[in-house]
């Protein structure tokens, strides 16, 4: 939980929005320790 009035104006800084509309009563920092998944290379379409 964002508990701090500087981790709460970093947030707000970041431009980040709620996907749904409503009032929001928490902010929640989330710090991955780990990423795993694929990575996908995007080429231009040929003809």
């Amino acid at each position: 939980m964002v508990d701090t009035q500087e981790a709460f104006q970093e947030a707000t800084d970041a431009g980040l929005e709620p996907r749904e509309p409503g009032s929001k009563d928490h902010l929640v920092r989330v710090t991955p320790s780990e990423v795993s998944g694929r990575r996908f290379v995007i080429t231009p379409p040929s003809r």
